[in-house]
Order: structure tokens, then sequence, then C-alpha cells
């Protein structure tokens, strides 16, 4: 092995080069075009800075190429374009001047070299051209990187593969859940309960003895506020979606914030198809972009807030606010919704068994969380070994 001056790849063997990109590649930026070019569906995929954008109907390139992302904050990601495709200026086509030459080994070497950290601007990232070009990696005799791209396309192939199939169980289990959820707050616990129209069409059906109410009806809607930063603080990005968890983050809070008491519900009304929410057990500072709301006597919290986080719930705001920029629902609208609610002992009842069998699923789903992040790093240090030279091909 020989030193090489590169803080990413320390050291190669022997028989491999160090190159700067210029000296094997050609880099140039894609075509300008607007999105009102692009389509859902069309001819050609169109490929930005993030990779693939849409289609349109005509191309710039076909072959195999790298694409490295220009702008935007995930500028320096690599991405693969196979056939006839536009690239747009957003993203950089590498055109390898060795003929024939493997892309995945190149787009792997590329990908570890992330080039995120040459960005040169924070309000709006980007990479120029001419720093990329002088960007040194490590190159091989043309066999060896023939031998890497096929051992890395056969190899992160079969992880990849591995982690769509957990990707599939980890929605199941989510769609499992919301399912769980629904049946709960919109029919309670026991099947053979006597139903009755809740006469709105989101709803359906509903046992007859629960009360029709809003939900402004059962919980009082806190509106105190503070400029005292001295106390525990929740942001929107606290709260894991859909399921209530808090998450601990570098949130920092300044200037005005609303105040809530132990048992209070928060939900988020930014963006609140998130459906982020959650009862803290203290009291403390949120975010004005949380709903603050008081449970009265006949409203259980838990019972509630699994009602507001259903996805039936969800789904109509979602309607409701869509098209808007920075989608926010108001009380009006919020408070106004529907809540057929059963009697406080059942609210308990079905509460609980929504603690647990939600505890179960979400269990799952976290344990197949960990299985894919495991599966990430192996990538990771399949790739990272293999254009380092420390693999035997």
């Amino acid at each position: 092995m020989k030193e090489t001056g590169i803080d990413w790849v320390p050291s190669i063997p022997d028989g491999w080069s160090v190159m700067r990109l210029k000296d094997i590649a050609k880099l140039q930026s894609g075509e300008t075009i607007t999105s009102n070019d692009i389509d859902e569906t069309g001819d050609y995929p169109v490929y930005g800075g993030n990779g693939m954008r849409g289609f349109t109907d005509s191309y710039t390139n076909e072959g195999d190429y790298v694409l490295i992302g220009r702008q935007g904050a995930l500028c320096g990601n690599i991405n693969y374009a196979h056939g006839k495709f536009f690239a747009s200026e957003h993203a950089v086509v590498v055109y390898t001047k060795e003929r024939n030459e493997n892309t995945t080994w190149l787009g792997e070497t590329l990908r570890t070299a992330n080039f995120n950290r040459l960005s040169t601007s924070a309000a709006q990232p980007g990479l120029a051209v001419s720093v990329l070009n002088f960007q040194k990696i490590p190159y091989p005799p043309k066999e060896i990187r023939e031998k890497i791209g096929n051992y890395l396309d056969a190899r992160l192939g079969a992880i990849d593969k591995r982690m769509a199939v957990l990707e599939k169980q980890r929605d199941a289990y989510t769609r499992l859940k919301k399912s769980v959820i629904h049946q709960a707050v919109t029919r309670g616990l026991n099947p053979d309960v006597r139903l009755k129209d809740s006469g709105i069409e989101w709803i359906g059906m509903i046992p007859e003895h629960w009360e029709e109410r809003r939900i402004k009806d059962v919980v009082e809607l806190i509106k105190e506020k503070t400029a005292d930063t001295n106390q525990p603080y929740i942001a929107l990005e606290n709260i894991e979606s859909w399921n209530g968890n808090f998450v601990e983050t570098d949130a920092e809070t300044e200037g005005t914030n609303s105040v809530f008491q132990s048992g209070d519900i928060l939900f988020g009304k930014l963006r609140p198809y998130l459906a982020k929410g959650f009862i803290p057990s203290y009291g403390g500072i949120c975010s004005t972009e949380f709903f603050v709301m008081r449970a009265q006597k006949s409203c259980y919290p838990r019972y509630f807030l699994y009602y507001i986080l259903s996805k039936h719930v969800i789904d109509y705001i979602k309607n409701k606010v869509a098209g808007v920029k920075m989608p926010r629902t108001n009380w009006t609208e919020f408070g106004g919704l529907p809540f057929f609610i059963p009697p406080l002992s059942e609210q308990r009842s079905i509460a609980q068994y929504l603690d647990e069998k939600c505890a179960r699923i979400d269990a799952a789903i976290a344990n197949i969380g960990r299985q894919i992040d495991a599966s990430k790093r192996l990538k990771k240090a399949v790739v990272n070994a293999a254009v380092s030279g420390k693999l035997e091909l």
C-alpha cells in the first residue's frame, strides 16, 4: 500500500494511481429546463441536483453516465442515468475519457469522496465544476476498475434487494397501525356493537351510543404565551410523525412561545399532514406552531390524541390545506372537526388497547428500522473497502 495524500482514502495499493477528476473525465452541467416543461409522465427522464425530477419530451444525453448534484442542500450526491435522458443545469454530467468506463466503480468512488463538503454557500449550497475538476481520487488499472464495478453491482444489488423487502415490511406495519387506530376510534372494541350512520362521509358508521360533539366542545385551546425561554422546550422536530414519540434534537428557542402543562395535548398545525401530536408529562413551553389543548372531564387525553392522529382525520385536514405553500390549519377549522365521543370508561379502554397494540407494532417497526440502518452501514463499508483497494477481487 502507498499513501495518497487524500483525507478520505489515505492509502491505496501500489499499482493504483491518484488522478484529478479532470484528468479522467470531462465535467459539464446540463441544460436549462423550466418546471413547466417537466411532467409526471413522458418519454425521457429529467435529472436535476437531487435525482430524477420527472419527464420531458426531449433529451440531452444517451448512454450510461454518472451525475453529480450541483445545486441544493444535497449537492454532491451521486446518481446514475441510463439510455436517453435530460440533464438539467443543476446536474453535472461526467463524461469519462476512457471509452466504456464502468460507471458503478466511478459513481461509488465519487460518492465516497463526499463532494457535499465542498459546498460554497450556506444560503444556496452549490458546487463549482472548476472545483470538482481538481478533486483527486484513487484510480486503479482498467481491469481492476471493471472488477470493482462488477463486484459492487452484485453486492450492492443484493443488499438493496434485502432493504426493499424490509421497507415493504415496515410500510405494511405502518399501514396496519393506522388501520388499527382508525378501527378503534370509529368502531370501538366491541365487534357486535350496534352502529349508526355518522352522517359524515369520511367517518362513516359509528357505535350507536357515541355522542356527536366537536373538538372544541371537548378540549380547551390554551392561548397562554411567554417570552421566558428558561423552561423545557418542545419544537415540531422533537415529535415523530404519527406515533407521538418525543425525540431529542438540537432545537433552540427564542422569542415568544406557547405555554403547556403536564397532560395537555399538543398538535402541530404547520404541515398538519405530518401528524405530530404529543402529551407531555411535565410543564414547559413549545413552538407556537402547536395547538395547546386541555381536555375537559368528559374527554380522556390519550384517546383524544389517538383520534386526532388517526388517518381519516389527518387525511381530511390534508385535503383542506392542499396546494398551499406553507400549509397550516387554524383553530376554527380544526376545532370545528366532528368528534364522536364514547363514554369516558370506554375511551380509557380503547386508549389502553391502542397503547398495547401500537407498542407491539412500533417495536416491530423499530426492529426493521435497525435492520435497514445496518444494511446501509454495510453498503457504505463494502463501497469504502472496494474503492480503496482493501478487497481481494
